[in-house]
């Protein structure tokens, strides 16, 4: 699926859908010079998740900005993975596509009855590996340089022993 396709809501979306598993994403400033990370490189961050699950689209998605070990100016979003459902099923009788909402087939004339008030969705597999329960911990990304941070200060104490040495004392 293309990631840029994957649709980010910010409430509860107007479509039936299927929960797949909550999402983390996080973006920080590199360094205190860098702009501040903005909610479209979460929301970048948040569809390729999204997309790794076979999802269609985040919902419930939420932005919340603060301090985090390795940056003073830190965004981070959470979300929930959702696959949309199919508004079109096979007549369990005949096969035939029809419509979920049908109470009868318009191809063999049987009578629909949904199971227990939910219609049956038919599913199609996006991978082999079955999706994580939806309590399961959330999927997380993040963008942390702390990694960076350490080499630099790793560097920086090089530069400055070497020069310590070098001036004689």
């Amino acid at each position: 699926m293309n990631v840029d396709a994957i649709e980010i809501h910010m409430g509860t979306p107007d479509f039936a859908y299927e929960p797949v598993r909550r999402l983390e994403a996080k973006a920080e400033a590199r360094t205190a010079f860098s702009n501040s990370p903005t909610n479209a490189a979460v929301d970048a961050q948040l569809r390729q998740l999204a997309a790794s699950l076979g999802a269609d689209a985040v919902i419930d998605v939420a932005y919340h900005r603060g301090i985090s070990r390795s940056s003073w100016n830190s965004l981070r979003g959470t979300g929930l993975a959702v696959r949309k459902v199919k508004d079109d099923v096979a007549c369990p009788v005949c096969a035939e596509t029809i419509k979920r909402a049908a109470k009868q087939c318009r191809f063999c004339g049987a009578e629909i009855t949904p199971q227990s008030g939910q219609p049956v969705v038919q599913q199609t597999p996006s991978s082999d590996r079955p999706a994580p329960p939806i309590n399961a911990a959330p999927l997380k990304s993040t963008d942390n340089n702390s990694r960076v941070i350490v080499i630099t200060l790793a560097v920086i104490g090089v530069v400055l022993l070497i020069v310590i040495i070098a001036s004689g004392g």
